[in-house]
């Protein structure tokens, strides 16, 4: 625990006691606050900093590999991690002091997002269930690039190397994620979409709190920073043996092969629970539906509900928020079938 909070509060005053870390917490507080101006503070619109946490996720893209970049490649371009390795600590300990500090550097982007809503307070009723919610997924997400930072910083002693390859991989999987489906039939593209961290990401930030996404972020998470640990005693231009070569392999297929196993199950519509955070309670269905959907007859016939939507028409989270209108619908009675067309 000592040797946790030395490395904890050495990445706390390497990074709050230089410029480095305000000049990356600046500009993304001027993001959020570009967004908020113009999306947020709309005459007549609706007090709600939904947008924002939506765009958000995508600004998180571009400033989480910055905070992460210098964690391993400073050490090897310095040599300090030699020293660390020295230490009467684990890797992992050190791993893990340097994430948290992290974590702390990731939370003080938030903050603008909970002043936004003081200030939407003044002139309406903004949904602050729905903000926290939106506030939890971004933590999440967040905390799932820094991993993956983190990862890329121990391949190279470039930071700038580091934040190039962690911001590429990262649009790798969101780009990819939502151009594919296109390209593919519809089983494969619900595979896609629920490897798109961003698409988990917009349910938070519509105030739907959804256990399988909250798996999803934690395991991954979880996953990325064993593999940091894997790649933490990498040398760059020394050729390791081939039975390590192996050994490592295996543990990094075992790994994604678990992750990916343990998300898959908790996506079953068996394994799903979600919560609605909002205040208008936006998605639950109230007495008089429950009692009328409890009250239809069965039949050899189930009761249908077609609804019928052109998805390029609208907005990506209004139309989660339909479909998970219509899920509560399919719930509630054994006799209906919803669908969205």
């Amino acid at each position: 625990m000592n040797g946790f909070r030395a490395i904890f509060f050495r990445e706390i005053r390497a990074a709050f006691f230089t410029p480095s870390g305000w000049t990356v917490l600046a500009i993304g507080a001027f993001l959020s606050g570009l967004v908020f101006t113009l999306l947020s503070l709309v005459p007549g619109g609706p007090a709600t900093v939904q947008p924002v946490l939506k765009v958000s996720a995508w600004i998180l893209l571009l400033v989480v590999p910055a905070l992460s970049m210098k964690s391993f490649s400073d050490e090897r371009r310095q040599g300090t991690w030699e020293i660390l390795q020295a230490a009467p600590i684990t890797p992992m300990t050190v791993i893990l002091g340097k994430y948290m500090a992290l974590v702390c550097q990731l939370l003080m982007l938030g903050l603008p997002i909970l002043l936004f809503g003081v200030i939407l307070e003044i002139h309406g009723r903004p949904d602050w269930g729905e903000i926290a919610c939106g506030l939890l997924g971004l933590l999440l997400g967040g905390a799932l690039w820094l991993a993956l930072g983190m990862l890329a910083s121990t391949l190279t002693e470039s930071q700038l190397v580091a934040y190039l390859l962690a911001l590429f991989t990262s649009l790798l999987v969101v780009l990819g994620s939502r151009l594919l489906p296109g390209l593919v039939g519809s089983a494969q593209a619900d595979l896609f979409f629920a490897i798109d961290p961003t698409r988990r990401i917009e349910d938070f930030a519509i105030g739907l709190f959804d256990t399988s996404n909250l798996v999803f972020f934690i395991v991954s998470t979880a996953g990325l920073l064993w593999l940091t640990r894997l790649m933490a005693d990498w040398r760059p231009g020394l050729r390791p043996r081939a039975r390590f070569v192996f050994a490592g392999a295996l543990e990094w297929v075992g790994l994604v092969v678990l992750v990916f196993g343990v998300v898959a199950i908790f996506d079953l519509p068996s394994m799903q629970r979600s919560f609605d955070l909002t205040r208008t309670r936006a998605y639950a269905l109230d007495d008089s539906t429950l009692t009328l959907l409890e009250s239809l007859p069965t039949g050899e016939e189930p009761w249908t509900i077609d609804l019928l939507a052109v998805s390029n028409e609208n907005e990506g989270g209004v139309m989660r928020q339909v479909d998970e209108v219509l899920r509560r619908f399919d719930q509630a009675s054994d006799g209906l079938v919803t669908s969205r067309i």
